[in-house]
């Protein structure tokens, strides 16, 4: 039987983090395997660190920026080098967010043959800087800074959302990010079929 890949996409706060985890719960009550990849949260770990590059990552996750690809592709790769037995799912939560990235998660996702089913969890922008500045988390507090996260999405995560959508390979689900956590994800449980 095929192993799957579930790529969440949505801007910040659109609740790719909670629907993932949620999804992996699922997975594992159907004694399913998950290795569960959160670039973002790889991140802010990363940034706690003392060497050079860990210092240059959080003067750019200070000002909000987008992390440079070559990093992002290094954490992720990392962890399916490291923890794929062969045998799982993965989850691969705010990856990718780039055009070019997502072409290059392709080639890891038919190296591993991980079927790919991507997740979008859709929500307007009003929406997800209302839930950011509610959110409180310390890259949440200035309008300034989550205008250019939204900014970011639209100009570079939106492309790899595209490329995806053309994928023969690739299954393509839409999600509306708004309502109950609940019925979020019973959306994605029926649109996977899972």
């Amino acid at each position: 039987m095929q192993n799957n890949a579930y790529i969440f996409f949505g801007r910040s706060g659109s609740g790719k983090g909670t629907q993932a985890k949620l999804l992996q719960e699922h997975l594992k009550l159907k004694n399913k395997k998950v290795v569960y990849i959160e670039t973002g949260q790889a991140f802010r770990d990363f940034i706690n660190g003392d060497a050079h590059s860990q210092k240059l990552s959080k003067i750019i996750m200070d000002k909000g920026e987008l992390q440079p690809q070559f990093l992002a592709v290094w954490i992720w790769a990392g962890e399916l080098i490291e923890k794929l037995q062969g045998d799982e799912d993965v989850i691969f939560d705010g990856t990718p967010r780039r055009l070019t990235e997502a072409q290059l998660l392709n080639t890891a996702l038919s190296f591993y043959g991980l079927a790919p089913h991507n997740i979008y969890l859709h929500i307007d922008h009003d929406e997800a800087v209302r839930r950011l500045l509610a959110r409180g988390r310390e890259d949440d507090k200035k309008l300034e800074g989550i205008e250019e996260r939204l900014k970011w999405f639209q100009d570079e995560v939106v492309p790899a959302l595209e490329y995806y959508k053309k994928e023969p390979s690739h299954k393509f689900f839409t999600i509306d990010g708004v309502g109950s956590v609940e019925t979020i994800q019973n959306s994605i449980l029926e649109s996977l079929k899972i």
